[in-house]
C-alpha cells in the first residue's frame, strides 16, 4: 500500500490552474534539450550532444540560447542540424527531444497543521518521464522580498521585544559595506512608518534595519529553525568564502536560493502559530 497526504481535490484545482495557458504570459518559448546518435555510413556511431548542438548555432548567432519561440520552429532548427551533420548513408540510430516551456512555475499546497503536503506541482509542460525534476523540491531561486518577514520581523517580534506597531524611519540609509540599500518604489523615501506598513509596502530600508538591529546571526538562526537547509554560514567557493550571515539575508539576497516547498513550510509555521 502506499500511502499520501495529497488532497486529490486540492491537487486537481491546481492541475486546473497551472494548466490553464490564460495565467501565464503571451509569449511562451521552449526550452530545448537534445541528443542525436548517427550510425554513420562506415558503421561508425557518432553522438551529439545539446552542448554540440548549441555550438553549431552559436557559430552563426552568438546570442543563441536554445530558447524557441514555437515548438514547430525548433523542430525546423533540429532539420537544419541534422542535415548539416549527417552525410549520404548515415542513419539515425536515437534521438531525444525535450520542449520545456518558459517561464516555467512550482506549487505547494500545506496543511499548516500539520505540516503534511497536500497538492503540489513540479512544473509546467507534459511530463514525458518518471522521476523527473520536480521544481518544488529540487530547484533552488532567490527569495526575494519573501524573506523580510521571515529574515528580519518574525526574529524581530519574536525574540527582540518589537512589535508590528515600532517604528523606523525609511530614509538613506548603508551596509555596513557603505552600499546604499535601495527600495523598489522611485519616490524617494517615505520617512517614519510602522513595522506592520513595512510589511505591508515591502519597504526594503526598513527591513534591513530591522535586521541589522536584531543581528544578521540572529535572523540566519531563525531561518534555520524554520527548516531551511540551501543557506550557507560559510562556503568557499572558488576561494573566496561566501556566507548569508550578513545584512543582505532581509531581502533574500543568498547565497543558494531556496526551495518552493522549504518556502512554503516557513510560512505555514507562522501560520501554525
Amino acid at each position: 500500500s502506499i500511502y499520501s497526504t495529497q488532497d486529490p481535490n486540492i491537487q486537481d484545482i491546481c492541475d486546473e490552474v497551472y494548466s490553464n495557458e490564460e495565467n501565464y504570459p503571451e509569449g511562451t518559448e521552449w526550452l530545448l534539450t537534445y541528443a542525436l546518435s548517427i550510425q554513420k555510413a562506415n558503421g561508425d556511431t557518432e553522438n551529439h550532444s545539446s552542448e554540440m548542438y548549441k555550438a553549431y548555432f552559436k557559430e552563426s548567432n552568438s546570442r543563441f540560447n536554445m530558447l524557441y519561440d514555437s515548438q514547430d520552429e525548433a523542430y525546423a532548427a533540429i532539420e537544419e542540424y541534422q542535415a548539416a551533420v549527417m552525410q549520404e548513408g548515415d542513419e539515425i540510430l536515437a534521438e531525444n527531444i525535450s520542449l520545456t516551456p518558459q517561464p516555467q512555475v512550482s506549487f505547494t499546497v500545506q496543511d499548516q497543521g500539520t505540516g503534511y503536503v497536500v497538492a503540489m506541482i513540479g512544473g509546467r509542460g507534459a511530463k514525458e518521464a518518471s522521476r523527473t525534476l520536480n521544481r518544488a523540491t529540487s530547484t533552488v531561486r532567490q527569495p526575494g522580498s519573501t524573506f523580510k518577514v521571515l529574515s528580519a520581523y518574525a526574529p524581530a517580534i519574536d525574540a527582540a521585544g518589537i512589535t508590528l506597531a515600532n517604528v523606523y524611519n525609511d530614509a538613506p540609509f548603508n551596509y555596513d559595506s557603505g552600499t546604499p540599500v535601495s527600495n523598489w518604489y522611485d519616490t524617494g523615501y517615505r520617512g517614519i512608518n510602522s513595522v506592520r506598513t513595512a510589511i505591508a509596502d515591502s519597504m526594503n530600508i526598513i527591513a534591513v534595519k530591522t535586521l541589522t538591529q536584531i543581528t544578521p546571526q540572529l535572523g540566519y538562526d531563525y531561518l534555520i529553525n524554520f527548516g531551511f537547509t540551501t543557506l550557507e554560514s560559510g562556503k568557499e567557493i572558488k576561494g573566496k568564502i561566501y556566507s548569508d550571515i550578513t545584512q543582505p539575508l532581509a531581502l533574500g539576497g543568498v547565497t543558494n536560493g531556496v526551495t518552493n516547498l522549504e518556502l512554503n513550510a516557513a510560512y505555514a509555521t507562522i501560520a501554525n502559530n
